[in-house]
């Protein structure tokens, strides 16, 4: 089988598989899953990609991943990060466009707190859209 069509057929599948309405992530994974039995020889693929998953997965360097998120759950639950969020506004004062920069500089606190960008991003969209939306901001999504 040539490579093109190899791959026109997974990227044919993948596109039918989404427009059938299958989540996205299970899509990739039934088309990862087929390309394994097709192109890695069968049932012996399949071993291959779980010892491959299991060495990824058992990483020692990934252990700080799983603490990071679970600081800024911990932060989110207790309060803290709300709290944190009111006195920064309260140093603020008065002054125009003061929840964008009460957004931006919470950012870089909580992200050099919990060490992950992405977990602080969505937590901050969590907590200040509403807040945004009540203060009368349009968010076109």
């Amino acid at each position: 089988m040539d490579w093109w069509i190899a791959l026109a057929f997974l990227f044919g599948s993948l596109i039918f598989l989404l427009l059938t309405g299958l989540p996205v992530a299970f899509c990739f994974m039934l088309i990862n899953i087929i390309g394994v039995f097709i192109f890695w020889g069968g049932l012996s693929g399949f071993h291959s990609l779980i010892l491959s998953m299991h060495s990824s997965i058992t990483i020692f360097a990934f252990i700080p991943v799983v603490m990071f998120i679970l600081m800024g759950e911990v932060l989110f639950h207790s309060g803290i990060f709300i709290r944190a969020i009111d006195v920064l506004d309260q140093w603020m004062g008065r002054m125009p466009g003061r929840l964008g920069i009460l957004a931006v500089g919470s950012a870089t606190l909580f992200s050099t707190l919990s060490g992950s960008s992405m977990g602080t991003a969505a937590m901050l969209g969590a907590l200040l859209t509403p807040e945004m939306e009540k203060r009368g901001w349009q968010f076109n999504v």
